[in-house]
């Protein structure tokens, strides 16, 4: 069996997560003022994200969004699949550092960014063709993996 362009799902632990405040730093300086991020309220502190990920499991683009059930999350990754064809891709970069970067967009609202900044712009435009023609092929991984554990907490598994 090969394995090809995945989308898969991550659970953070708590909205408090040390891993998740970069994943939001990252997420606001690519879409900026075209989306208002913040972090889902949610009752358990679980929050979601996912992540297109190469054949070779590098990292490819992100959603442009916390939920705080995988539910949510998996639907948002499926209208990214279905609707692959119809995103619009907006160029963004930071001058002051000498980055580029990316997001995807559905009737202007950002559903997916890069997953990293680019040196030049010839790597963003590279980025973006590889995420695009993963996305078409992608297959959804029901379920979430946490992150890192919170100390003293019990790991359970998430399914879709």
């Amino acid at each position: 069996m090969s394995v090809g362009p995945r989308i898969v799902f991550v659970r953070f632990a708590a909205i408090d997560s040390p891993k998740l405040t970069p994943w939001l730093g990252h997420l606001q300086r690519v879409v900026g003022l075209h989306s208002s991020v913040s972090a889902p309220h949610t009752d358990s502190g679980n929050v979601f994200v996912w992540q297109l990920m190469s054949a070779n499991n590098r990292q490819l683009a992100r959603s442009a969004d916390v939920r705080d059930t995988v539910e949510v999350a998996l639907a948002d990754a499926r209208e990214v699949v279905d609707s692959c064809r119809d995103l619009s891709i907006e160029l963004v970069g930071e001058e002051s550092r000498g980055v580029y970067g990316w997001y995807a967009a559905i009737e202007g609202r950002p559903v997916m960014t890069c997953a990293r900044w680019y040196l030049s712009g010839r790597d963003r435009r590279h980025s973006i063709d590889i995420a695009m023609s993963a996305v078409e092929v992608a297959t959804l991984q029901p379920g979430a993996r946490l992150t890192t554990p919170t100390p003293g907490r019990t790991v359970r598994a998430y399914r879709a």
